[in-house]
C-alpha cells in the first residue's frame, strides 16, 4: 500500500520520485525509451528482469536500462514503512540538460547490450547524493528547472565516477532494448512466483500471444508445464535433503502450501512430508 508519493518533474516528464509504503507490494514497470536508478532507502525486494533476477536491501540501489521489470517488495520484520527513490531517465531531458553536448559515455555503447540492470551494492558516495535529494524533497519549493537538471547531470557523472564496467556498460547504451529469447526468460524465472500476466510483461507480449507462443514452443499450456517442472524438482529436493517442507514449497515456485501439496500427492500418491520421510530412511 503506497503511503506517499512525491513526484518532481521536467518536460511534463516524472524525474524525481519518492516513495513510502507497506509491503508487500509489486511493481510492474514496462520503460520504452526510458531508464531509471531506482535506491532502496528501507527496505527489501526480489527484482526480475527478462533474463536475470536479483535483490535490493537497505541503502543498496539498481541501475535499469529500458525494458521491462518486476520488482516485488517483500516483507519483513521491521515495522517501519518501506521508502524508495527513484530517479528517470528519458533522451529528450538528457538531450536537455547537456544542451546538445551529451557526454560520449552515455552515446558510444560499450559491450554487447545484454545487461539490463547493475545492482550497486551500499557506497556512502550515493548515499551522500540521495541525502541531498531528500533536501529538496523535504523543500520542494527548491526544486527549479535548472535545479532538476543539475541534480541529474551529477547523478550520472557520479555513476560514470564509480567506475564499475556494468554501469557504465549500461550508461553507453541506456535506451536500446535487449532482445530476449523467449525460452531462457522461462528457464530463467520458472521457479519464482510470477503470473502468466508478468511472464507476459517480461517478453512485451499479451497474455493471449504469450500463453500461443508457448503451445507453440512447448506443446502444452504454460501451466501445466510450469507445475510438472515445479513438482518435479520438490521432489527432487525432498528426496536428497532434510529441507523443511514449506521452504521445497516456496523453493519451487509455489505460493501455497496447502494447493503444493494436494499437487505433489496427485502427482507421487503420497504427501510432501511422507515422500520426503521414504527417501530419506
Amino acid at each position: 500500500m503506497v503511503l506517499e508519493n512525491q513526484k518532481i518533474t521536467l518536460l511534463e516528464k516524472t524525474i524525481f520520485e519518492r516513495v513510502k509504503f507497506k509491503p508487500p507490494l509489486r511493481a510492474i514497470e514496462s520503460m520504452e525509451d526510458e531508464a531509471c536508478l531506482i535506491y532502496s532507502m528501507q527496505g527489501r525486494s526480489e527484482l526480475y528482469a527478462a533474463e536475470h533476477t536479483d535483490g535490493l536491501s537497505s541503502d543498496t540501489s539498481v541501475l535499469m536500462k529500458c525494458g521491462s521489470f518486476i520488482n516485488s517488495w517483500q516483507v519483513t520484520e521491521q515495522a517501519d514503512p518501506y521508502e524508495a527513490i527513484a530517479i528517470h531517465f528519458y533522451p529528450d531531458v538528457i538531450q536537455l540538460i547537456f544542451e546538445d553536448q551529451i557526454p560520449e559515455y552515455l552515446q558510444k555503447p560499450v559491450g554487447d547490450g545484454s545487461r539490463v540492470f547493475q545492482k550497486i551494492e551500499k557506497n556512502e558516495i550515493l548515499k551522500s547524493y540521495i541525502g541531498s535529494l531528500l533536501i529538496y524533497f523535504n523543500h520542494p519549493e527548491l526544486f527549479t528547472p535548472d535545479t532538476v537538471a543539475l541534480k541529474l547531470k551529477e547523478l550520472i557523472a557520479l555513476l560514470y565516477q564509480l567506475n564499475s564496467n556494468g554501469i557504465r556498460e549500461i550508461l553507453s547504451d541506456l535506451f536500446n532494448p535487449y532482445q530476449v529469447g523467449f525460452k531462457s526468460v522461462i528457464k530463467e524465472h520458472i521457479f519464482h512466483q510470477l503470473t502468466l500476466e508478468e511472464y507476459a510483461t517480461l517478453l512485451n507480449m499479451s497474455v493471449s500471444s504469450f500463453k500461443r507462443k508457448f503451445k507453440e514452443l512447448y506443446g502444452i499450456a504454460p501451466g501445466q508445464y510450469m507445475q510438472t517442472k515445479r513438482l518435479e524438482r520438490a521432489a527432487q529436493l525432498l528426496s536428497t535433503s532434510s529441507a523443511r517442507v514449506t521452504e521445497v514449497c516456496f523453493d519451487c515456485g509455489f505460493g501455497d502450501i496447502s494447493n503444493f501439496s494436494k499437487a505433489f500427492a496427485r502427482k507421487y500418491g503420497l504427501p510432501p512430508s511422507a515422500y520426503q520421510n521414504q527417501h530419506l530412511t
